[in-house]
């Protein structure tokens, strides 16, 4: 079985996320709006979001549209509400590195990241 570790969109984000278009795959992901969550292992991502709807995991929280799933760093899913999408974390990004890293330069510019994006559609 995989080992899954799982990243939360920030709360302030979900809105703007779910009101969003789909846009042509993979998501650029950026790594400042997610928080880290548990690592969970399954044989498959849905088995992962079942497991977190069923069972009582320390530092889970239920599953919501644009929480994302990591089996590795190159292997990155979006949950969208038809399923999961192929997904990749924005190599740059001023508010922060890979969830759990330390902040890039606030001098690089993030290019297409899905927050971006999902901020104007909320305006």
């Amino acid at each position: 079985m995989a080992r899954y570790r799982v990243f939360y969109l920030k709360d302030r984000q979900i809105p703007a996320y779910r009101e969003s278009t789909p846009r042509p795959q993979p998501y650029h992901l950026r790594p400042s709006d997610y928080e880290e969550g548990p690592e969970i292992e399954a044989p498959s991502p849905y088995a992962v979001w079942k497991t977190i709807e069923e069972t009582e995991i320390p530092n889970a929280r239920k599953m919501v549209v644009g929480d994302v799933l990591q089996l590795d760093p190159s292997s990155i899913l979006i949950m969208n509400f038809w399923g999961f999408d192929e997904a990749k974390w924005q190599e740059s990004d001023p508010g922060g590195g890979r969830p759990g890293e330390e902040p890039a330069s606030a001098s690089q510019k993030p290019s297409g990241a899905v927050s971006e994006e999902m901020e104007t559609t909320a305006k």
